[in-house]
């Protein structure tokens, strides 16, 4: 195979749009060529839209790095019973804990909707789980920061689920449900109730 000629090829490119504006008229090219920019445009816009996409599942991908709760294996279960007991929010903090999650949130530019809150009282532990649904709507960036950010401050709090949406592949924003659960104690009251 030969060298590609380039004079001949822009000769031969010449050539064909001399006679296409023959064939249709100087509005029949610029239409076309109209029509050759939009697809481009659009085909340039696609391509963005999938590598943010794909920019985005590759850092959602990644493994978050979340201090260990136990560091060291004690050597008997009361122990690590003692350790866990001690790590439960008092009961009396909840409600601090649910306006902290919404303030982290906020200080992230997401908007939060109302949530779903149910205790579940585990009797044989001795313990609440505090389950907490938040809908919140942003950049998935800033979700994903309010989460570590919310992780790291809270020892006691968990996240069971992520659920994300996004109307268009192309939105900037996201609607993300976050299922959490706090461990917390069991209220005065409860205990008092349980104890002989």
């Amino acid at each position: 195979m030969g060298a590609l000629n380039l004079g001949g090829l822009a000769a031969a490119v010449a050539w064909e749009v001399r006679r296409a504006a023959r064939r249709v008229g100087a509005w029949g090219l610029l239409l076309a060529a109209a029509t050759v920019l939009a697809v481009g445009a659009w085909a340039a816009e696609r391509h963005q839209a999938l590598a943010a996409a794909g920019a985005q599942q590759r850092w959602l991908d990644r493994p978050l790095a979340v201090d260990p709760v136990v560091r060291a294996a004690p050597s008997d279960a009361r122990d690590r019973l003692h350790r866990f007991d001690t790590r439960l929010l008092p009961h009396d903090d909840l409600p601090t804990q649910v306006q902290d999650l919404i303030a982290l949130a906020e200080s992230e530019r997401l908007t939060v909707a109302r949530g779903e809150y149910r205790p579940q009282v585990d009797a044989e532990g001795g313990f609440l789980r505090y389950r907490m649904s938040l809908p919140v709507r942003g950049e998935w960036r800033a979700v994903h920061r309010f989460v570590d950010s919310a992780l790291r401050a809270h020892p006691s709090l968990g996240l069971e689920s992520v659920q994300f949406q996004r109307p268009q592949v192309d939105a900037v924003e996201v609607e993300a449900r976050l299922q959490w659960v706090v461990l917390a104690q069991l209220p005065r009251t409860a205990v008092a109730r349980s104890t002989p």
